[in-house]
């Protein structure tokens, strides 16, 4: 019934094989999907005959790697072929960013991403966080395609400002959201000229800056570990929608912004 603030929730792609469809390189990275699926072509049609044999396993080419959709694409003598536009940036590890091969069969799962980025959506900006309690509790921006493992060994879960459907943009705040917020905000809010209307992107911005907050992490800690993040109404939203606001653009812009300054001190080591 949208009774949540996002309407479309993903977790980030599954490669199953990083070292083939990741690299830091355009050139490399075609050139390792080339060779994965001419080597996938070659068994493809030397196969063909037994494809539906319980042993096919072992008659694969193991100089790649085969996981259960790969294997699947072949006994349905399914074809590869390489697609150059498929490559992406992706958001790979906190602040670090990989060209990736985006693509349904050569990435195990790629779950609702593609309604979110890629060649089939349009701009967006996302932020995610740890969804397990294997790793302590993260929330990252981003604007690039993410990727599962950002949180490694927890799973990364996605929530983005909009989603794409048929080439089409909506927003993935949902309405009940923004009814939410107004209404409890209505004083803040204020009247006539000078009014201030909040909006699904201040919304936005607000949820990213309560995620972070010490204060709504050391005191929810035991729900972070088990379930998806509520957000509660702090006083003044204005303050934090900004505060969220300076902190996504400094999370998404990271590589433009000038370093701090700091002061190298070099202590001897008597040993």
């Amino acid at each position: 019934k949208e009774r949540a603030i996002f309407k479309l929730f993903s977790l980030g792609v599954v490669t199953n094989r990083d070292e083939w469809v990741y690299s830091d390189d355009t050139a490399t990275l075609i050139r390792k999907t080339e060779h994965i699926i001419t080597k996938y072509n070659a068994d493809l049609a030397k196969l063909s005959m037994v494809r539906n044999s319980n042993n096919l396993t072992d008659m694969l080419d193991t100089s790649i790697k085969w996981t259960r959709a790969v294997k699947n694409d072949l006994r349905r003598g399914i074809g590869y072929e390489l697609d150059e536009s498929a490559v992406e940036t992706s958001y790979y590890r906190p602040f670090v960013k990989r060209q990736l091969y985006f693509s349904r069969q050569l990435n195990e799962m790629v779950y609702q991403v593609p309604q979110l980025f890629g060649k089939t959506a349009g701009a967006n900006r996302a932020f995610c966080f740890a969804a397990e309690d294997r790793s302590a509790f993260g929330v990252i921006a981003l604007d690039t395609l993410p990727n599962k493992d950002i949180f490694m060994p927890s799973a990364a879960q996605v929530l983005a400002l909009y989603r794409f459907e048929d080439g089409q943009r909506y927003d993935n705040i949902t309405d009940w959201a923004l009814k939410q917020f107004s209404a409890h905000y209505a004083d803040e809010i204020g009247k006539g000229k000078t009014a201030q209307k909040i909006t699904k992107e201040t919304v936005f911005h607000y949820c990213y800056a309560v995620l972070h907050d010490p204060v709504y992490r050391e005191k929810y800690a035991q729900n972070l570990k088990r379930e998806f993040p509520r957000i509660p109404f702090y006083p003044d939203f204005w303050q934090w929608a900004a505060w969220g606001e300076a902190l996504m653009a400094l999370h998404i812009g990271y590589e433009a912004v000038a370093p701090f300054p700091l002061t190298l001190t070099d202590t001897p080591d008597e040993k």
